[in-house]
């Protein structure tokens, strides 16, 4: 924490936890409804696709996309708390609050890339069941499915721990410690650092920070996006092939049938 400026008082605009006139007013009334309707709308997601007669594999991923959804705006709650003037202005809530911001990205990020891929594998799921219907049918390892989701939980969890030490955040009491305030760093930055100060951070820390950073870039938004439309565009080629020989089949089904009816 820094060295306390007790004497200090900061006015109500530089205790502001959002960033400008816009972000409040999304935060307080637009991001409120979609966490509502969110939560509501995946919870009755929940209740269809857990029942026994709806389970499949698909309905399994589709299941577990549901829970990670719901996390996800969970996670939002607390940025959104802080843009109400009854938490803006509360020490206790803002001394919390700047505990946990830095954590409450890392696990908002983990649970969006998770959703990300198991987007990616119903994607999969489905062409595997238009391409192959038997297979998919007959394929019922009820132990792979839970494995997989494991698989994507614990490696996007790994992708985005670093985030849990990006930045380093310092606060300060004002106004005879009713007050509290906080600024975070990027541990990566090489330009000015606390009082300014030389970043007190080794290169080989920073270096492993631009690592993953690139990393986590590549297997939460270029990979994911590659495979999707990869998945898709073959998804589209099957059924138009599908489409084409339905077509055939039918021609053929009316030629029989119109040869029959001329004898």
């Amino acid at each position: 924490m820094w060295k306390n400026g007790t004497n200090i008082c900061l006015t109500n605009r530089q205790m502001q936890l959002y960033g400008n006139e816009v972000e409040k007013y999304l935060q307080r009334f637009l991001y409120p409804c979609i966490v509502i309707l969110g939560v509501t709308g995946n919870v009755l997601n929940l209740t269809v696709l857990l029942n026994r007669s709806m389970r499949s594999r698909s309905n399994i991923f589709l299941a577990a996309l549901a829970i990670a959804d719901i996390i996800f705006l969970l996670l939002l709650l607390p940025n959104i708390l802080a843009t109400y003037p009854i938490f803006t202005y509360n020490y206790t809530y803002r001394f919390i609050y700047f505990h946990i911001k830095i954590h409450l990205l890392s696990f908002t990020n983990w649970v969006s890339s998770a959703a990300i891929w198991l987007v990616v594998a119903v994607c999969r799921d489905r062409l595997t069941g238009i391409k192959k219907p038997l297979h998919a049918k007959t394929d019922c390892n009820k132990y792979r499915t839970p494995l997989l989701i494991t698989v994507i939980a614990t490696t996007t969890g790994i992708v985005n721990f670093y985030q849990h030490f990006q930045y380093k955040c310092f606060m300060r009491n004002f106004c005879h410690r009713t007050q509290i305030y906080s600024k975070c760093l990027p541990i990566n930055n090489d330009g000015r650092w606390f009082w300014n100060r030389t970043n007190p951070y080794s290169a080989l820390y920073r270096n492993f920070i631009d690592i993953s950073v690139t990393i986590n870039a590549a297997t939460t938004i270029i990979l994911p996006i590659f495979l999707l439309s990869s998945l898709n565009f073959l998804l589209l080629c099957i059924l138009r092939n599908r489409r084409g020989l339905l077509l055939v089949s039918t021609n053929q089904q009316v030629s029989k049938s119109t040869a029959i009816n001329n004898r």
